[in-house]
């Protein structure tokens, strides 16, 4: 009698578990039925930043054409910043993509395959191309430093080396982590949206190397900017000229600006993906992992806009500060400025 009590008990108590187990699973279905909604939010929230910093630039672009007299080098930095913020819009579009095709593709079938194939992989191609934009201006920023008359003794072919060596890096190692993870029949269209084939085994090839090409060019990248700010940091500690101490000591917080928008790329790019590979269930939709991709995308455009000296007047609309209108109209009428050209006060008013 005792023992078909406990039976009876460890029956009831199983069945209870499954229930209780079936209902969190569906709660769980439900709200990833659902989070497309979150995914659409915060799209549009990214969106609406980055038109607002693409205007920001755009009208930073005009006023510096007409105070620095259309300074080469300047401009061309702005039309790379330029490109961050559309390619990031782009991003954000083919997540689009991937939602639409998740609400209107039948599960289950092979066109629903093919439609969630499809999206995905556009949506895939679209990040992989709107991450390059970011690195190559914080490089040419680099680059601009280094070819400067008071840091180009830094400009050792070991400086070159790993300059060059970043560019190949960016564009080979992110070329091939890209087309390994588009291989055809890795997503399948189900009830929450587009996932992952439940009968493949997930192959995280691409996100090592995706992970490796990033955190190695960062790296590099960070390295690059570091070494002229500890240098000159330095100098200015041993130097006993006050003027050329003060020069340097705005010529350094230019470069730490730049220093730590790299770090702001690493640590975005970096937690973006080991956010996917690590915590995001298998099963979830892939429409998260995209808008996550995005947020990491709008924290390298704000570090992009943290490069520039005035980047608070650039978000507000404002115009350039009246010292580097001063300053230019000294070199358009070929007169010698309150400091000398090639004098890292000079450098960074007119750089930065």
């Amino acid at each position: 009698m005792i023992n078909l009590e406990r039976k009876l008990n460890e029956t009831s108590d199983r069945s209870s578990n499954e229930t209780m187990k079936n209902g969190s699973n569906q709660d769980r279905i439900e709200f990833l039925q659902k989070s497309w909604i979150l995914a659409e939010v915060i799209s549009v929230l990214i969106v609406c930043a980055c038109v607002w910093c693409l205007t920001a630039l755009l009208r930073h672009r005009a006023q510096r054409a007409k105070v620095n007299g259309g300074n080469n080098k300047i401009i061309t930095m702005i039309n790379m910043a330029l490109i961050v913020p559309i390619m990031t819009i782009m991003s954000c579009l083919s997540t689009q993509v991937v939602i639409i095709s998740g609400l209107m593709s039948e599960t289950n079938t092979t066109s629903g395959d093919h439609a969630c194939e499809v999206a995905d992989d556009l949506s895939l191609y679209m990040y992989s191309l709107a991450i390059p934009p970011t690195y190559f201006f914080l490089w040419y920023r680099m680059r601009m430093i280094y070819t400067q008359p008071t840091m180009r003794y830094l400009d050792t072919a070991v400086v070159k080396f790993f300059s060059h060596a970043l560019i190949v890096l960016l564009l080979f190692g992110g070329s091939f982590a890209t087309i390994k993870a588009s291989i055809p029949h890795s997503y399948a269209m189900a009830e929450v949206g587009c996932v992952n084939v439940a009968k493949k085994a997930h192959d995280y090839t691409s996100n090592f190397i995706a992970a490796g090409t990033l955190v190695s060019s960062q790296l590099i990248l960070f390295g690059l900017f570091l070494h002229p700010l500890l240098h000159h940091r330095y100098k200015a500690a041993h130097s006993l000229s006050k003027k050329s101490r003060d020069g340097t000591k705005t010529l350094l917080a230019a470069i730490r600006m730049a220093t730590i928008s790299t770090a702001i790329c690493l640590f975005s790019d970096t937690f973006a993906l080991m956010l996917v590979v690590l915590a995001m269930p298998s099963d979830s939709p892939k429409l998260l992992d995209r808008t996550v991709y995005d947020l990491s995308l709008l924290l390298n455009l704000l570090s992009v806009i943290l490069c520039f000296k005035h980047y608070k007047r650039i978000m507000l609309g404002l115009k350039p500060v009246p010292v580097i209108r001063k300053l230019t109209a000294y070199r358009s009428n070929n007169l010698v400025p309150p400091t000398t050209p090639t004098s890292p006060s000079s450098f960074a008013s007119s750089f930065f």
